[in-house]
């Protein structure tokens, strides 16, 4: 399938490729000149629907603004993005098809300065650090939101261009390449920070977000072309399910299937109930309807008895809800039985159905702890009194009552409850907002964009805070691995040298061990492997070794006489560069010098006093991520394949339950880093600890955590009617 040949090329994962240049038999170019133009055209035709909805992200952006110039700001950077855009795109497509092409002339993507990646950071401006976490952000996402696609993507591009280890990021259709390739596109655009994150964030929702569809079909397109055609990916999942008129299914991602939005949702949702009811056994009554205004007077008296009661436990909550409904139209003499004097408009009764439905998917979300769920819960009827006064609640996404909902679950989806319920705990400020709903809503939506107004800063501060502590034991992580590394890498130098020569006296190994190692590490960690101060403090071992074994004819004695200057000089240097103890040196250069010495009359080193100190060999081994996993297990599959920014709830050592997010993992070494809500390190899992607990069931992952709440929960409430509604029988006609 391919002949390669190489020259110096390295991979985004650091690996030195060799430089392949690879030359593909035709069929497989064939393919890959297909998938090309395929790629092509699709980001064409995405890139173009992004920057058709741009105008309307600045808009409101700049509609929201503080102040008459911050929205001056946003309307010049709308105009200098319509004049840029042509050629943002072109140069946004040049680079994807240049990557493109670079994976399959090479076998690999050599990295690039400035790409962006997450282990490219350092200490870096405010403003690049938060564009470079909206950019890793989007690109977890991407990865976790297609991971089953781009697993099997990885597979085949690796089989084709023989290479098992490739990296994630390495894809060249990829949502880390991709993003770096927009990166670079709007990098000369000048508008401000606010600007650019908005860009991203439409860049992740329009482009990003549909790339499943590109993803399916060149999978699809190499499997009829018999790259791995059996390919069967397991995954195991825990997947969410919520309970909706008696069906039990798996909550949708909203991404999957976008909903309509506005009048067009309201309309499905009121036709799937309706269609529901029809299938109801009871009899239609004709009944008086009961005037909203009353059923708003009747809400609002339930609503102050919320605000007394305080939260219900679950257990509690979970019954009342399953007939709330009942409940609420039996207090009022409302319903369809035979007692009945009373019926609900069709819209009211809509209304009510739907919030119920909402709530429903927020007892069964998985996402939420039980004391947030117990929180929310009580926002049900002032929420069913705005659908049944406002109902572009259901169809508007930047609806303030939604945006409020929507913010609420975010912050508990990371919460864990340690008994503080304080007021300005994440607890206290959730119910403070909850009371002053229940206390202050009537029938003006403001009073849920007052709340949101005085909760979404808070929950900004929380996040922003996060990103920042979270950024920096990612980079702590990542230098203590390369630590690890280095160590390693000097000590299999020095230990070769060592064990490879039986009669090497004891100063050298002191001088190379004590003193020596430091000098070699920190040219390791400054420069790399490939600099010449490695290699030279390389060198200077393997001479002090040469430089101690007895030299037997005149011609050698005379080589090492002049070379023992030289040598002691840059050894005093690099020990005096890591500030070694100029006492404990000038020990060492001492009993070296009657080494050489005795090396320089023909004879051997003298024999070290007393029992020579023996240490054992140390290999460099860095354990892979992978080491020791049985592949066929679905648990280690889950945590080989688990995404970073993956939430996951798990029992601790003791007994308490933890939540934490996965914020790094190292593909050398296999260690995972759990951090909390609030970017503070929790837990640290080697890939056996995490399929450990996810096997004994001390474990579950959380899913579709980046999708807004109510975005998920409208998506299964239309699933489970349109699943309800196919379930049912087609009514028989009598011959």
């Amino acid at each position: 399938m391919v002949m390669i040949s190489r020259d110096n090329v390295v991979s985004l994962s650091g690996q030195k490729l060799g430089g392949q240049r690879m030359t593909l038999d035709s069929p497989t170019t064939a393919l890959v000149a297909d998938c090309r133009l395929m790629v092509g055209d699709s980001l064409r035709r995405l890139l173009q629907a992004m920057f058709d909805r741009l105008d309307d992200a600045l808009y409101e952006t700049a509609d929201k603004a503080e102040s008459h110039n911050v929205q001056f700001r946003y309307l010049d950077a709308m105009r200098d993005m319509r004049k840029q855009r042509a050629s943002i795109e072109a140069v946004f497509l040049g680079h994807a098809l240049d990557r493109f092409d670079e994976f399959w002339r090479t076998g690999g993507l050599e990295r690039r300065p400035g790409s962006g990646e997450p282990g490219e950071l350092s200490l870096v401006g405010e403003d690049e650090l938060e564009e470079t976490l909206a950019i890793n952000a989007l690109v977890s996402k991407g990865e976790s939101r297609f991971e089953r696609q781009l697993g099997a993507l990885k597979q085949r591009f690796g089989k084709v261009i023989g290479r098992i280890d490739m990296a994630d990021d390495e894809n060249p259709v990829g949502p880390a390449v991709l993003a770096d390739c927009f990166r670079r596109a709007i990098a000369e655009l000048q508008v401000e920070l606010a600007v650019r994150l908005v860009i991203f964030k439409l860049f992740d929702r329009q482009l990003v977000g549909y790339l499943g569809a590109l993803y399916d079909e060149i999978n699809a397109r190499f499997e009829k072309a018999g790259v791995l055609a059996n390919l069967n990916l397991k995954m195991r999942r825990q997947q969410p399910t919520t309970t909706f008129g008696g069906l039990t299914m798996p909550a949708v991602d909203p991404y999957a299937e976008p909903l309509p939005e506005g009048a067009e949702l309201v309309g499905m949702l009121s036709n799937l109930l309706r269609s529901q009811r029809s299938a109801s056994p009871l009899p239609l009554l004709s009944l008086p309807v009961v005037p909203t205004t009353d059923l708003l007077g009747a809400l609002s008296a339930l609503q102050q008895t919320a605000l007394q009661e305080g939260p219900p436990d679950l257990a509690a909550l979970r019954s009342a809800q399953a007939n709330v409904r009942e409940t609420l139209l039996q207090s009022f003499g409302i319903g369809n039985g035979p007692k009945a004097s009373r019926a609900l408009g069709s819209v009211d009764e809509d209304v009510i159905d739907m919030v119920s439905m909402l709530f429903d998917f927020i007892l069964d979300d998985r996402n939420l702890p039980d004391a947030m769920k117990a929180l929310l819960s009580r926002l049900q009827i002032p929420m069913i009194k705005l659908a049944i006064v406002d109902r572009a609640f259901f169809g508007k996404k930047n609806h303030p009552a939604r945006r409020l909902l929507n913010n609420l679950a975010k912050a508990g989806t990371g919460w864990i409850d340690d008994g503080d319920r304080t007021p300005k705990s994440l607890y206290g400020r959730v119910e403070a907002i909850v009371d002053r709903i229940l206390a202050e809503f009537d029938t003006d939506p403001k009073a849920f964009e007052a709340a949101n107004n005085e909760f979404e800063p808070f929950l900004e501060t929380e996040i922003r805070g996060a990103a920042v502590a979270e950024e920096r034991i990612r980079q702590v992580s990542r230098g203590q691995e390369q630590l690890k590394v280095a160590r390693s890498r000097v000590t299999d130098v020095i230990e070769k040298r060592i064990w490879s020569h039986a009669e090497l006296p004891e100063v050298v190994k002191d001088i190379l061990r004590s003193g020596w190692k430091d000098v070699m590490l920190l040219a390791l960690l400054r420069e790399g492997e490939d600099s010449p101060s490695w290699k030279k403090s390389v060198d200077v071992v393997d001479r002090l070794v040469w430089s101690v074994t007895p030299k037997g004819t005149p011609a050698e004695r005379q080589e090492l006489l002049s070379a023992i200057p030289p040598l002691l000089a840059e050894i005093k240097d690099g020990l005096a560069m890591i500030s070694f103890d100029t006492r404990r040196s000038n020990e060492l250069m001492k009993e070296l010098q009657s080494c050489h010495i005795a090396c320089l009359r023909g004879s051997a080193p003298p024999a070290p006093v007393g029992e020579p100190r023996v240490a054992e060999p140390q290999p460099a081994v860095v354990a892979d991520a992978k080491a020791g996993v049985v592949l066929d297990d679905d648990f280690n599959l889950q945590a080989l394949n688990m995404a970073v920014g993956t939430w996951m709830e798990w029992l601790g050592d003791e007994g308490q339950m933890l939540r934490g997010k996965l914020s790094w993992k190292s593909e050398v070494t296999g260690t995972y880093i759990f951090v909390n809500r609030k970017g503070m390190k929790i837990g640290e899992m080697s890939v056996a600890d995490v399929a450990d607990l996810l096997r004994g069931e001390r474990a579950q992952v959380l899913e579709q955590t980046e999708a807004p709440l109510m975005e998920r929960a409208l998506a299964a409430m239309v699933n489970a009617l349109k699943q309800g509604q196919e379930a049912r029988p087609t009514a028989e006609v009598p011959a």
